[in-house]
């Protein structure tokens, strides 16, 4: 991921379509964090536009006081984390990309499917933590639609 950010032509875009200030070098601010999430490390709170989780673990929960209202979390569910945010009310799901079509999926009522049971209800909050701590092949439930990535936007 860090290689990403660190691309010349990524950069730029980013300055580019930016709308908040730039660094006084010219160059957008991305932080790499390598802490215990679960701690304080020391940033202010509400102070991020943007926290990306690459199966760092669960974020969504304790990270997102360091996330702005109107910042975004973009996160798999490696670990659950997606879960957990979608029964978070400090979030709310607005994108998803799916894998197997390379689709990015924005459009509400293709949206509404993802975290939903097959048997149509709601993934609640205390099932969303129950999957968070096992294999996915132990889960008693199945989810409707899945995607590679989810992208939550904080209330």
């Amino acid at each position: 991921m860090r290689t990403f950010y660190e691309d010349r032509s990524c950069l730029e875009w980013i300055k580019l379509n930016s709308r908040y200030p730039i660094t006084s070098n010219g160059a957008p601010e991305i932080n790499f964090i390598n802490e215990d999430f679960t701690k304080d490390f020391g940033e202010p709170l509400e102070s991020f536009d943007l926290l990306i989780s690459q199966s760092a673990g669960a974020v969504a929960t304790p990270c997102g006081v360091y996330l702005r209202p109107g910042g975004f979390l973009l996160v798999g569910d490696a670990h659950g984390d997606a879960k957990l945010a979608a029964t978070d009310t400090r979030y709310a799901l607005v994108g998803v990309f799916d894998g197997s079509t390379g689709r990015v999926v924005t459009d509400p009522s293709e949206l509404e499917g993802h975290f939903r049971l097959t048997n149509g209800a709601r993934l609640d909050a205390d099932l969303a933590k129950r999957a968070a701590a096992m294999p996915k092949s132990k889960w008693k439930f199945k989810l409707r639609k899945e995607a590679m990535w989810y992208l939550f936007k904080r209330n």
